[in-house]
C-alpha cells in the first residue's frame, strides 16, 4: 500500500487515499480497516491532499479515546473481498504515536470496489449479474480475463460500490 492518493477509475478518492497525511493534520485517528475516523464523521469522509507552500498553521494529532476497532472486526468480516487482513497489521510511528491498521490486498480490494465483480459490492443495485468470486490469487492475467467474461452493464465510470469495510464500521452508525 503507498501513501499517495489511490483513486477509484471515476476519480473519488479510495476510503483509504491520503490516511496518513489526514491523521497527521489532526482530522481524525487511524481505524482498523485503514480508514480516518473523524469524531463527527466517522469514516465516512474521503481525503484529498493538496500541495501548497502557504504558511499553515500545525495542528496536533486527533485522539478518540478508546478506540472500538481493537477489538472490533466487522470492517475485516464484512468485506466480499476479503481484502484486509485480521492477522497481519500496518503499524507506522509518527510523532511517538503508533498507528497500526489491517493490511490491504489492493488487488481483492479492486476486484470488488474498482471492478464491481462481486454482486455485494454494489453491483446487483444496477442489475449486474457479475459475481465472480475473487481467486486465491489475482494475477493481471485472471483480472483481465474476467472483466472480459463480465456483464459490462457495470460501466467502470458509474460503479454504484457499496463499501462494506465502511458501512458496517460502528463509528458510522
Amino acid at each position: 500500500m503507498g501513501l499517495s492518493s489511490i483513486t477509484h477509475s471515476f476519480g473519488l478518492p479510495d476510503l483509504r487515499a491520503n490516511n496518513i497525511p489526514a491523521v497527521c493534520a489532526g482530522l481524525g485517528v487511524i481505524g482498523k480497516n485503514g480508514q480516518v475516523i473523524n469524531e463527527k464523521f466517522g469514516s465516512k469522509v474521503r481525503y484529498v491532499a493538496i500541495v501548497t507552500d502557504a504558511e499553515l498553521t500545525e495542528n496536533a494529532m486527533a485522539e478518540i479515546g478508546d478506540l472500538k476497532c481493537k477489538s472490533c472486526n466487522k470492517c475485516i468480516k464484512a468485506c466480499p473481498a476479503q481484502a484486509l487482513s485480521e492477522a497481519e497489521l500496518i503499524e507506522i510511528n509518527i510523532e511517538g504515536k503508533s498507528l497500526k491498521f489491517a493490511a490491504l490486498d489492493r488487488l481483492r480490494c479492486d476486484w470488488a470496489m474498482r471492478y464491481g465483480l462481486m454482486k455485494e459490492a454494489g453491483p446487483k443495485c444496477l442489475g449486474s449479474l457479475n459475481d465472480y468470486p475473487v481467486p486465491e490469487i489475482v494475477t493481471r492475467e485472471n483480472l483481465i480475463d474476467t472483466i472480459r467474461e463480465s456483464d459490462r452493464l457495470q460501466i467502470s465510470n458509474f460503479a454504484p460500490i457499496v463499501e462494506k469495510c465502511m458501512i458496517d464500521c460502528p463509528y458510522n452508525k
